[in-house]
């Protein structure tokens, strides 16, 4: 079994394509890559010309295909030739040429929508799987009736007062947008037991002010300041032993919209410094829903050195047994980050009410913002059901 994503004879027709092409614009006295040149020499579409530019001087076969105009626009464009200077022998043999890769494709991939699949995960100048994954987006919102339009998470580390050698966390999970498309669709927001011998960790802290309302679903504590239009939430144990938090009905679509959020403080939740060589600590953000956007925050207080080393990877919740993430299923997803300084902080073009958030958090915890520094990952249309794992290395004592 090969490694190589696409087959040989798929990668030789794709360069004899691309080869024939590059001839047939310089006989007609122009240079492949100076698309507008073309453009107006020979007077096809514009934006058909950039897609043939980009085809022919792409580094790799995969990142030319990414450009692969279909087969009525590229018969367009090499028929605009025989107005030209070229030949009709290089006319004909870049019409070989599309042939040949067309055929290559019908038997190694079995057709074009089946090869722009296999491409998606090649960056090319574009998120690896986006395609994929707004498409899983759709269907998943059909399949399981339900979506969101924002998935917003953030992440605080602190040094614990009493204990510096611990770090305490502040986490805030919400769904912003929630509609439902089937009025019978069910939602469970998060699910809480402990099995046998297990030491459930520390107890939450409320950040609500409503603490009447800020229902406490095992670490987690709802947060009605920013839940908007909520419907209420069902609580019930199943046979296996878990409590299980529900939303309750809603209408649906638009007019049924609401947002939900979550969070608490954990003093203590964990130590500081790694008790072996290269020990990491994750945190897991369940992706509960089909989403089209996540923003994840994360905080660090700036006597910690975590920020240096953290990453966010997506892993399949497909075989996932309780925390346990390995290479096996990591998708291969690299999320877009960037450093928050200054403003940038309490800025989400997303989420509207970020720096009320914000705001509301630091005047709960009595922390100072200027006390962290902070990156932001943003991913379109993370994969449903998937969790994402922040991950840093400990500090060695």
């Amino acid at each position: 079994m090969t490694t190589k994503l696409l087959h040989e004879e798929i990668q030789y027709a794709a360069e004899a394509l691309r080869s024939s092409l590059r001839v047939l614009i310089e006989e007609a006295g122009c240079n492949p890559l100076k698309p507008q040149a073309v453009h107006r020499h020979i007077g096809v579409d514009r934006v058909l010309c950039w897609k043939v530019s980009r085809l022919i001087r792409a580094e790799r076969v995969e990142e030319a295909l990414l450009q692969l105009p279909g087969d009525e626009a590229l018969s367009i464009f090499i028929t605009a030739f025989e107005r030209t200077t070229a030949s009709p022998a290089q006319i004909d043999k870049a019409r070989t040429a599309v042939a040949g890769l067309n055929q290559a494709i019908a038997d190694h991939v079995g057709d074009r929508r089946t090869l722009h699949l296999m491409l998606d995960s090649v960056p090319g100048g574009q998120d690896a799987l986006g395609q994929s994954r707004k498409l899983l987006f759709r269907g998943a919102s059909g399949l399981w009736g339900i979506q969101a339009r924002e998935r917003v998470h953030v992440l605080m580390l602190k040094p614990n007062a009493e204990n510096p050698a611990l770090v305490d966390t502040v986490v805030i999970a919400g769904w912003v947008d929630v509609k439902r498309m089937r009025p019978d669709a069910r939602w469970r927001i998060m699910k809480f037991g402990s099995m046998p011998d297990h030491n459930p960790g520390p107890q939450a802290e409320a950040l609500s002010r409503q603490t009447e309302k800020a229902t406490t679903m095992g670490r987690n504590v709802l947060l009605p300041e920013f839940c908007e239009d909520m419907p209420a939430v069902d609580q019930h144990q199943e046979a296996d032993g878990y409590t299980y938090f529900e939303i309750g009905a809603s209408a649906t679509g638009r007019v049924g919209a609401f947002s939900v959020f979550l969070g608490a403080v954990l003093r203590s939740a964990g130590s500081r410094y790694a008790s072996k060589l290269e020990e990491n600590v994750e945190f897991g953000v369940n992706i509960l829903a089909p989403t089209e956007h996540m923003t994840f925050d994360v905080f660090v207080h700036r006597d910690l050195r975590l920020l240096e080393s953290t990453d966010l990877g997506f892993f399949s919740a497909a075989f996932n047994q309780g925390m346990h993430f390995s290479d096996f299923n990591r998708l291969p997803i690299e999320p877009e980050s960037r450093e928050l300084e200054g403003e940038a902080r309490f800025e989400n073009r997303h989420y509207p009410r970020q720096r009320e958030l914000l705001n509301f958090v630091f005047e709960r915890t009595g922390w100072n913002v200027e006390d962290f520094s902070a990156v932001r990952y943003d991913v379109d249309y993370p994969p449903f059901p998937s969790v994402a794992v922040c991950s840093a290395a400990l500090e060695q004592r």
